[in-house]
């Protein structure tokens, strides 16, 4: 989308807010979340994990091409707006949702990749606290990322990103 003139910089959002969800609509997919087999089958499928990893390549490639055309194309305005707006989505969609996914697996490979999408968001700290924190504390007042009862949404995330921050930190000092 990054070649295209004036509409294709909208292609990314448009393909978020109007493909995909009618893609939805009219793709059925199935009514139940897969056993803990179904789980281990997919995860020990190398399709799953190619198409992880294809679609995270994309993110990057993604991100190079709007890094390269904010500092040589000039790109203003509307076509900017949109641009940004779709690495964006790129960003917070893919490349987290990605890196979580690979984060929990043991392949060093998995947990490299998992770390530079993270990384390509501005999202590194969440490899550290999501694994060692989070899963030791959800639910906990000292899990950052477990909502307190009656916490409004702007100050959960708030409060979750700026802690979640804190506490990789504190982890990763004291494992060092």
């Amino acid at each position: 989308s990054f070649a295209l003139p004036g509409w294709g910089a909208w292609l990314v959002p448009i393909q978020a807010f109007v493909v995909i969800p009618i893609l939805e609509l009219l793709i059925q997919g199935t009514k139940s979340n897969p056993d803990r087999a179904a789980e281990d089958a997919l995860r020990a499928d190398g399709r799953y994990t190619a198409l992880l990893y294809l679609t995270g390549l994309a993110h990057l490639a993604l991100l190079g091409g709007y890094l390269w055309g904010v500092s040589t194309q000039h790109w203003a305005g509307a076509d900017l707006l949109g641009r940004s707006l779709g690495v964006g989505f790129s960003c917070g969609i893919l490349a987290i949702n990605i890196g979580h996914e690979l984060g929990h697996r043991r392949s060093a490979r998995d947990r490299g990749f998992a770390q530079l999408l993270l990384w390509s968001s501005a999202y590194a700290h969440f490899y550290v606290e999501h694994n060692r924190g989070h899963h030791a504390n959800v639910g906990s007042r000292n899990d950052p990322a477990t909502a307190r009862l009656g916490e409004p949404l702007q100050l959960f995330f708030l409060r979750a990103i700026s802690s979640g921050i804190t506490s990789a930190w504190q982890i990763e000092a004291k494992r060092l």
